[in-house]
């Protein structure tokens, strides 16, 4: 991406009703690009619901720190397992309400593989909370 790809994604996210977050993945660490910075703020500006996919840009998926700048996110749907570092200051106020997707495979069904979400509310909150398993996966919270 450019200064005038952001400039467009920038515009377009300003007026979205839903603005996805997948910019980086659990793998970056460190300070953000100047480029990423400023797409973590045009986001963060945005009036539309923010939605994370995996974690926060800009969010340590091990420690909770940030990277001086991070993707406020209204949820963030994570794969496997949250992230340690989901629950500790300052990422718990950047994650929103956490989804954790969840899957499985068993070749010896017609059906092998099961998908299901566990969710976990207002994490930014600190509290302990309990974690609803989707109809689609009954014992996913077990």
């Amino acid at each position: 991406a450019n200064a005038g790809e952001l400039e467009r994604a920038g515009e377009r996210c300003a007026g979205a009703r839903v603005v996805v977050d997948a910019l980086l993945g659990t793998g970056s660490r460190g300070e953000l690009s100047p480029l990423m910075t400023a797409a973590v703020e045009r986001i963060n500006a945005s009036a539309g619901l923010v939605l994370a996919v995996d974690l926060p840009t800009g969010v340590n998926p091990d420690t909770g720190q940030t990277a001086g700048v991070a993707v406020r996110a209204h949820c963030t749907v994570t794969m496997g397992l949250a992230k340690p570092g989901f629950f500790h200051a300052p990422a718990s106020r950047h994650v929103g309400d956490l989804f954790v997707c969840m899957a499985r495979t068993d070749f010896s069904t017609s059906s092998p593989f099961t998908f299901g979400i566990i969710k976990s509310s207002n994490i930014p909150s600190g509290r302990n909370r309990s974690i609803q398993s989707s109809p689609a996966w009954p014992s996913a919270a077990t």
